[in-house]
């Protein structure tokens, strides 16, 4: 937990050294293909590409102000490991094949011993787990806040069969509605993100958080610094900053082999009116690197606010 109170500290204060560059951005394309409820509808105006003064030296990051039609980024490479923010998309997925509104728990799983089993061997790939034993009752609500606020790798798992539909039709339906959404550098090969070879662009990672954001339970439980999981006991998040500097979501993601990423979001009120930005932030090294990719999301976050402020 040291490195948590580590995390959470140097997050709020937002230590992150930036270098000013010329803005190259491209225009992300977004084909929006909503699902049926219990996500919302909105019409966002044609994208156009703004530049900001300030990039993240060396760090890959796009963002968006969708209600404005702002996007820009810095990185045009191939796509990169994107660890736990695959779980943006599982969560996406899970919630159109069982819709749940804001109330309500949804099905349950029961927990069986292969799903013990298969939590041991996530932890034993240093992947975050919560404890599970046989017989215990985990509702869709319960399975996506664990996976969502805490990152856990086995909520995942298990989130994808209590859809009751194959694990590989399950990831053929995350990279379709990846496509449907102009995601078009993204592939997913898992649910959890546990992986390397789930990959995307800053650019293609925002499509998805603003996806999520337009179910209201999602976009409600990415707000949560913590879960309470029956029988094991509150379980922090795992996403910087969020309930702070005006954060409200959505999820962090970090591998040993590629470092860390954040996707962040923020509401103001600009000119009267609540204006949402996203942000993406990947491959970030260099402990704490969940701290620096929360803070350098935010960063560029408040830049493009002042940006809409003033244009």
């Amino acid at each position: 937990m040291a490195c948590l109170v580590l995390i959470t500290i140097l997050a709020l204060i937002g230590v992150v050294v930036l270098k000013q560059v010329k803005s190259t951005a491209r225009v992300a394309t977004t084909t929006s293909s909503m699902p049926s409820s219990p996500s919302t509808t909105t019409t966002y105006p044609p994208a156009s590409t703004i530049s900001i003064s300030h990039w993240p030296r060396g760090l890959p990051a796009a963002f968006s102000a969708p209600t404005m039609g702002y996007v820009g980024t810095n990185y045009h490479g191939t796509p990169l490991s994107i660890a736990s923010l695959t779980k943006m998309m599982t969560a996406v997925i899970v919630e159109q094949h069982l819709p749940l509104g804001i109330s309500g728990d949804g099905p349950r799983w029961t927990v069986r011993a292969q799903d013990v089993a298969m939590t041991q061997a996530l932890a034993h790939q240093d992947g975050i787990t919560i404890p599970v034993k046989p017989g215990d009752q985990l509702s869709e609500r319960l399975l996506l806040e664990g996976m969502l606020v805490h990152s856990a790798n086995n909520y995942a798992v298990m989130l994808s069969e209590l859809a009751n539909i194959p694990s590989n039709t399950f990831i053929g339906d995350m990279n379709q509605e990846a496509r449907s959404l102009g995601m078009t550098q993204t592939t997913y090969v898992d649910t959890n993100g546990i992986s390397k070879e789930n990959l995307s662009t800053p650019s293609d990672q925002v499509l998805v958080a603003q996806k999520l954001e337009s179910y209201p339970l999602l976009s409600r439980i990415v707000t949560m610094p913590s879960v309470q999981i029956p029988n094991v006991g509150s379980e922090p998040s795992y996403t910087p900053l969020v309930g702070t500097n005006g954060v409200i979501g959505i999820k962090s993601g970090t591998l040993a082999a590629t470092g860390a990423s954040d996707a962040l979001a923020i509401a103001p009120i600009i000119n009267g009116v609540t204006t949402p930005i996203y942000v993406s932030v990947l491959h970030v090294v260099g402990y704490p690197n969940i701290a620096i990719a929360g803070a350098t999301a935010l960063s560029i976050a408040h830049e493009v606010a002042t940006y809409i402020q003033h244009s």
